[in-house]
């Protein structure tokens, strides 16, 4: 049984941004597809726990950047859980080009019961075989979100889209970095020149809800936050440069 996952592949124009490079929204949704693969070849995937009612659930995900490969080129994405706590556990990743680390990251995942809406527990869900590496990266602490994004400054709106629908029928914990991306312009993006990433997922969002966006800037970094029509946290994302 395989504790890591590994897939090698030239990176296709789909995933590129407008400077020929992987777009950031990208780099969540190959971490998204990794996670899956990887659960499913470990026998805990949503086709093992969508008949028990079960599904894994995005709490937070942490990224950062070394350098973005550019379209054709050779890479390999990489992707491990770490051994669980009861309800919560991460899962790594590391996006090579030969021996060059170019991006790591990590997401806290949490298992929760489609019907009661209630955190399952995580400890024990993975075969009792499966020996969890103890390699780590993206090492940081994750960031707590403590700001009164009520405070910030209005930064437009977002309504969720029928493609940003998952199979849980609510909106794909990976849509969130394209839809948070996608209110700067690529003038903006590239000046920013972004080197860590992090969202954390505090409720879910639906097929055309309106979100309000709110925006507080700090010396180092930029953090945006989509608020319920009651002004409570959806998501928020730390874009740091």
């Amino acid at each position: 049984m395989n504790n890591i996952y590994k897939s090698q592949f030239k990176l296709p124009v789909s995933l590129a941004d407008n400077n020929g490079r992987l777009s950031i929204p990208s780099v969540f949704y190959l971490c998204c597809d990794l996670a899956t693969y990887h659960a499913a070849e470990l026998k805990v995937g949503l086709d093992i726990l969508g008949p028990k009612g079960l599904f894994w659930l995005a709490v937070k995900t942490k990224i950062k950047i070394h350098r973005l490969p550019s379209m054709m080129e050779n890479i390999e994405a990489i992707t491990w859980p770490e051994a669980p706590n009861r309800i919560r556990c991460n899962r790594y990743y590391a996006i090579k080009s030969g021996e060059e680390l170019l991006i790591e990251g990590k997401t806290e995942w949490a298992v929760i019961d489609i019907n009661t809406n209630r955190l399952q527990k995580v400890e024990g869900i993975y075969p009792e075989e499966l020996v969890h590496l103890e390699d780590t990266v993206c090492d940081e602490p994750y960031e707590k979100f403590n700001l009164d994004f009520k405070d910030g400054k209005d930064f437009g709106s977002y309504t969720v889209k029928s493609t940003d629908i998952d199979v849980g029928n609510h909106m794909n914990n990976a849509a969130y970095a394209r839809a948070f991306i996608s209110l700067f312009t690529c003038e903006e993006i590239n000046k920013m020149n972004i080197k860590e990433v992090e969202i954390t997922y505090k409720a879910p969002c639906f097929e055309g809800e309106n979100l309000t966006v709110k925006r507080i800037d700090t010396e180092d970094a930029i953090y945006l936050a989509m608020l319920h029509n009651d002004s409570s946290l959806a998501s928020a994302i730390k874009l740091t440069f």
